[in-house]
């Protein structure tokens, strides 16, 4: 929110002083003098502006507030209402603001703009657009709009627009660095590869030092398949430009687009060795390699020697030392990823990430005895992580301890500050704790406050559906639940078995056997609590011996599923 913000105030600048030199009212007679008059008005007015120079933000709305009283036809009034709104972070209220100043004065450019540029930033590129076209219809010699025009339009995916507008511009303009390098992504993007090589050459020949022009045309010949043309650019830079930093990233990220790992690796130490290439810009190239299988698979001792490499250059850098875990990751070692992290939390137990890369892999394979004990760890060590607490709360749920569940969810809330999600994780869970604990009350109590903050959280719904089936209460409250859980994720497993169970406790095994065998018939279907639920069902319908083969299918798939050999005795008898 603060860089949207900044940005908007950097533009606000700008209109401010275009809009004020017309607000002071002159005695024309506009307004009645009996509810203020002019002089109340200007005075109001000046005020405010004063106030919101001094950043008194509350104080300058009500001054302008004061000013719409007396005038409510006052563009500039409700325009600086909105310009507080925008420093205040209140964007969306301050639209309202500027669309009324533009509805008071249609002739006006600035208001337009503005609200172009909030759209922009919102990412509503719809809304944007016609506030677009509103500024240019009112400024239609602005350079900068006619741009902003073709680039949208690009964004947009309507390429012959965008190069249609773009080539009125050149025509009119002349070609430069700005508007030459949008025609030439526009030709990218038909693939009209000619033409994208044809003004990549004349930007060389108008700017022949600049070397990102020449890198431009180097990748226009990869996307033609000329990549002796493309090498040859690069290696020309490079030679006449040997400490050009940028060239040489711009190099390694080329080869990695075109697939030229040979090379890549060849070229690496320097690039690992390049005091003006950042530590985080080598790191994300790196990444960038491991991202392609082809070179999991087939590059897998030149991988390891670039980690080594990078971790030699960076030995006390902790993102670094994360390097080797993600390849680890990727290439699915998960025996070599998990020592690793061990190793770096022995030799630095101050490196919160490795610590929350371990825990995460814990939890992301319901590993609760692991997770319980590092995460426990973990939420000592940094008892400001909220991640450390809530894995710890779920690993503590899940092995049965729920004093220490209900207690780090608390502590995970606390963390969570004003973040709404986060906040519900934790409350959830202590819900789940209390209800696991016996105390039905409290629980219920807990997911009706949650539902009251988010009617919509399906995964709230569906859990206190479920817990309110297992226990046979409110039955129709929890159908209501699931039914709207249903309607908005149709596809949903988990929320799909909850479903069949509340048809089930509500007398409907039919339906509910339905359900949980199209469940059980998609792939990865494998917890075991769809076949623990299937068991029920089919016994409750007469089927022992389906109930038998799913029950036994539940505890070979998890082996605390133990209680139920006693239903499946029962069943065989």
């Amino acid at each position: 929110m603060l860089k949207y913000n900044i940005y908007l105030l950097v533009f606000l600048i700008t209109v401010t002083c275009a809009c004020t030199r017309r607000a002071f009212v002159t005695g024309d007679g506009s307004f009645d003098d009996k509810t203020g008059g002019k002089d109340e008005f200007n005075y109001y007015y000046s005020e405010g502006l004063r106030l919101k120079l001094l950043g008194e933000k509350a104080e300058a709305l009500k001054c302008f507030e004061k000013c719409v009283a007396i005038n409510p036809e006052s563009d500039a009034a409700f325009f600086q209402i909105g310009q507080v709104l925008i420093m205040a972070g209140k964007s969306e209220k301050a639209t309202e603001y500027f669309k009324k100043a533009f509805a008071l004065d249609k002739n006006n450019k600035w208001y337009p703009v503005m609200l172009m540029r909030i759209y922009e930033q919102a990412g509503i590129t719809d809304s944007m657009h016609y506030y677009l076209t509103k500024s240019i219809e009112l400024d239609p010699e602005n350079y900068e709009l006619a741009i902003k025009a073709a680039e949208l339009y690009g964004a947009r995916g309507e390429i012959k627009m965008a190069g249609d507008l773009l080539k009125q511009i050149i025509d009119k303009y002349g070609l430069d660095e700005r508007n030459g390098l949008i025609l030439v992504k526009s030709y990218l993007e038909e693939k009209n590869y000619a033409k994208a090589e044809s003004i990549a050459r004349d930007l060389v020949e108008m700017f022949p030092q600049e070397s990102f022009f020449k890198t431009v045309l180097a990748e226009i010949y990869g996307k033609m398949n000329q990549m002796g043309k493309a090498l040859d650019i690069f290696k020309k830079l490079l030679k006449e430009q040997p400490g050009d930093s940028k060239v040489l990233l711009w190099y390694g990220n080329f080869l990695i687009d075109n697939e030229e790992f040979k090379l890549f690796f060849e070229e690496a130490g320097n690039i690992i060795k390049d005091p003006g290439i950042t530590e985080s810009d080598k790191l994300s190239l790196v990444l960038r390699l491991f991202d392609n299988q082809k070179v999991l698979n087939d590059y897998g001792k030149n991988c390891e020697d670039v980690i080594s490499k990078i971790e030699n250059a960076y030995p006390l850098s902790q993102p670094v030392s994360l390097l080797r875990a993600a390849y680890y990751e990727k290439t699915g070692e998960e025996k070599k990823l998990e020592e690793y992290l061990k190793s770096l939390i022995l030799k630095d137990r101050r490196n919160y990430f490795a610590w929350e890369k371990l825990i995460i892999f814990y939890a992301d394979r319901s590993d609760w005895d692991n997770l319980y004990n590092y995460a426990g760890e973990c939420s000592k060590e940094f008892n400001m992580s909220y991640t450390a607490k809530i894995l710890f709360a779920n690993a503590a749920l899940e092995k049965g301890e729920y004093k220490v569940a209900i207690s780090e969810a608390n502590k995970a809330r606390i963390l969570a500050g004003d973040m709404k999600e986060a906040i519900i994780q934790a409350e959830m869970i202590e819900a789940d704790a209390r209800y696991r604990s016996g105390d039905l009350e409290k629980a219920f109590s807990i997911f009706e406050e949650l539902i009251e903050k988010d009617p919509d959280n399906n995964t709230v719904l569906n859990n206190y559906a479920y817990y309110l089936a297992e226990k046979e209460q409110k039955l129709e409250l929890a159908m209501n639940m699931i039914e709207k859980v249903i309607a908005a994720e149709p596809e949903n497993n988990t929320f799909l078995d909850t479903y069949a169970w509340v048809l089930f406790k509500n007398g409907k095994s039919k339906k509910a056997l339905k359900i949980m065998l199209e469940i059980l018939n998609k792939e990865n279907s494998l917890d075991a609590e769809y076949y623990e639920h299937t068991g029920y069902i089919y016994q409750k319908l007469g089927k022992c011996r389906e109930a038998v083969k799913m029950w036994e299918k539940a505890i070979e798939t998890d082996n605390r599923k133990g209680e139920l050999i006693n239903m499946i005795e029962k069943c065989r008898k």
